[in-house]
């Protein structure tokens, strides 16, 4: 692959399918070399340069517990290791029953940058504050007004308005909500247009496009910003006009160069040149930015991201720190006491890009979410969500609240869904894809499949997938409702796999596909159920596949889809155990011989009738339902 400048990229791919390097061949830069997967196929461990290791470590159910980076020393081998990343190391402890939200981010590189949360009854954070009670690493935050002390984070309507500084000088800021019930602020500067976009936020104003997208941002020095989209709705050009007018003369900043899936991959000046200091290239692997290149000053800077893909430290080709930053829940930057920053990065908070001309009192400044802006004074987005939301989730409901009020746990990759997080996204009304870091230490696998190999918006339509909860068990049935009735393998198989109710197939096969998947979208012919799902077929079969996948709706009968043999699947490489409640995951091995002549006399379109097999994506999905349907106790 082919650098904007015409250098060879070298990625690599070993048996298993899974990127394992990417490299410059045309400079020797080696900007990530031996990666390995963990079970899930969240990233492991990569080398960045010649001296930089990562590592990352998860638990039991394969949540992210740490994240170890080093340029000199031992790296450790576990998350409870006492051997310490010296350039970023953060650990991870989970609340009580572990509903998934992060109770404590400990800092093992400095004790006091440590950050503790605790979160309302309906899951929205409550309290943040550092370990240290004093000093430049010192902040803590409490949120919600129906205190002192403050038990629900927002109001009725998931609004965020009121912040209290709990120790030394964090920022608490306070609104007052409109009495229209639109879920949007009232008062001194503060305003809104027809279609609920934000145009003013008490420090600059705001005017926006028929697509409620901004186009100049105005009221601070060289001012007006202007920001220019392309027909996807990228912002593809920033520039001011230095008192003049968007319309008028302006002066070009930055040109953005993206991949298919809207990444910044290289940036230039109004010029275009890809020969001057102006020019960057970002490499991404494995779902995320890893590193900034700049040819013509022939530097090379790596990033390094917490649990949402927040950079948090930034090296230079030798692993020596020049960025340090810590932050506040909702995106405030705190420098580490005693640490100066000696190089910069505009791609920050959840990787979002953050527009420096909108700094303002200890914000510096808005991201750029893509669908629309996120301001970090406010802790909320500054347009409406494009989307609805789950009418099932009235969390999700309130237009410009970021991430349900759970920016710990939560992120909004593309500002149009926040229900996506280190465990990859969620919501039954949108997945989007991976642009900046949902799902690299261990998420939904369609979206890690489509940020690490293509980088763009594929999960978006299929992540959906596994977003319904599966049925209870019949201990589990409230009282006076009638118990579900235990499952032939058939009707099972038909349930979860039929294309047309494709939102039934459940967590439960997330593990084995995210395996099943990646092999069935790299292979060729009976290769794409073969090479990670240890599957495996016998001549006959091979020929019916390989005739379904390369025809698309080839003509095959439900008596040629009988005549495929049983098919011996391994579990193993999921490393979780299936239950009707989701995934508990432990290190297991289950096999099974799945009858697929059943599965076709089931009604399971793509096998009964393999004229339905179009995509590789239905063959994962079948394949997927009837592994999950084989394990003992799932139906």
């Amino acid at each position: 692959m082919a650098s904007a400048r015409g250098f060879f990229l070298r990625i690599a791919f070993p048996a298993s399918l899974r990127i394992s390097a990417a490299q410059d061949t045309g400079n020797t830069i080696n900007y990530a070399t031996s990666a390995t997967y963990a079970p899930q196929v969240a990233l492991a461990s990569a080398q960045n340069g010649s001296s930089v290791l990562s590592t990352m470590f998860y638990n039991s159910r394969l949540e992210l517990c740490r994240i170890s980076v080093k340029n000199t020393g031992t790296a450790p081998t576990n998350c409870a290791s006492t051997t310490t990343g010296n350039v970023l190391d953060l650990t991870y402890s989970y609340a009580s029953a572990n509903n998934g939200s992060i109770a404590t981010q400990t800092n093992n590189v400095t004790s006091g940058r440590t950050q503790n949360y605790t979160y309302d009854p309906l899951n929205r954070l409550l309290t943040a504050q550092t370990q240290a009670a004093s000093g430049g690493d010192c902040w803590g935050q409490s949120f919600g007004s129906n205190g002192p002390p403050p038990t629900l984070a927002t109001d009725a309507l998931a609004n965020l308005f009121y912040t209290t500084a709990t120790q030394c000088s964090a920022p608490q800021p306070r609104f007052t909500m409109n009495t229209s019930n639109n879920n949007q602020f009232a008062g001194t500067g503060i305003g809104y247009d027809s279609d609920g976009d934000m145009t003013q936020d008490t420090a600059y104003t705001y005017t926006y496009d028929a697509e409620n997208r901004i186009t100049t941002a105005s009221g601070m020095t060289n001012g007006p910003y202007c920001y220019t989209y392309d027909g996807n709705g990228m912002r593809v050009k920033k520039s001011h006009a230095s008192g003049g007018s968007c319309t008028g003369t302006v002066t070009v900043d930055m040109l953005y160069w993206r991949s298919i899936g809207g990444n910044t991959i290289a940036e230039t000046d109004g010029t275009g040149s890809t020969t001057n200091s102006n020019y960057n290239e970002y490499v991404f692997f494995a779902g995320r930015r890893i590193a900034q290149s700049n040819p013509s000053l022939g530097s090379v800077y790596y990033y390094f991201a917490d649990h949402l893909g927040s950079t948090r430290v930034v090296t230079t080709s030798t692993g020596t720190a020049c960025y340090q930053v810590d932050y506040l829940p909702y995106g405030t930057e705190n420098t580490p006491s005693g640490f100066s920053n000696t190089c910069s990065t505009r791609y920050r908070f959840t990787g979002y890009e953050r527009d420096l001309e909108t700094a303002y009192g200890t914000s510096a400044g808005n991201d750029y979410a893509f669908a629309r802006y996120y301001n970090t004074r406010l802790g909320r987005f500054i347009s409406a969500d494009p989307l609805d939301g789950d009418i099932t989730d009235p969390q999700t409901l309130n237009h410009y609240a970021y991430v349900r009020n759970n920016p710990i746990n939560l992120l909004d990759p593309i500002g149009m869904d926040g229900s996506c997080g280190p465990s990859g996204c969620t919501s039954t009304v949108y997945a989007p894809a991976d642009p900046f870091g949902p799902g690299i230490y261990g998420g939904n696998f369609f979206c890690n499949l489509d940020s690490n190999v293509f980088g763009g918006w594929g999960c978006m339509a299929m992540a959906p997938a596994f977003n319904h909860p599966p049925p209870p068990k019949p201990s589990q049935v409230p009282p006076g409702k009638p118990k579900p009735q235990k499952q032939s393998y058939a009707d099972c198989v038909k349930d979860l796999a039929n294309v047309g109710s494709i939102q039934n197939l459940t967590h439960a096969g997330n593990g084995f596909l995210s395996s099943a998947f990646l092999s069935n979208t790299f292979s060729s012919g009976i290769q794409l159920v073969q090479d990670l799902s240890s599957l495996s077929l016998s001549a006959s079969g091979n020929d019916i596949a390989q005739t379904a996948l390369s025809n698309g709706a080839a003509p095959l009968s439900q008596t040629a889809a009988r005549n495929i043999p049983n098919v011996a699947v391994s579990v193993t490489a999921a490393s979780a155990t299936f239950s009707p409640t989701g995934v508990s995951v432990t290190q297991v091995s289950a096999s099974a011989a799945l009858p697929f002549g059943d599965v076709a006399q089931a009604g399971a379109k793509f096998l009964g009738n393999l004229a339905n097999i179009k995509t590789i994506y239905d063959v994962g999905v079948a394949l997927g339902a009837a592994t999950v349907c084989a394990i003992p106790g799932i139906r």
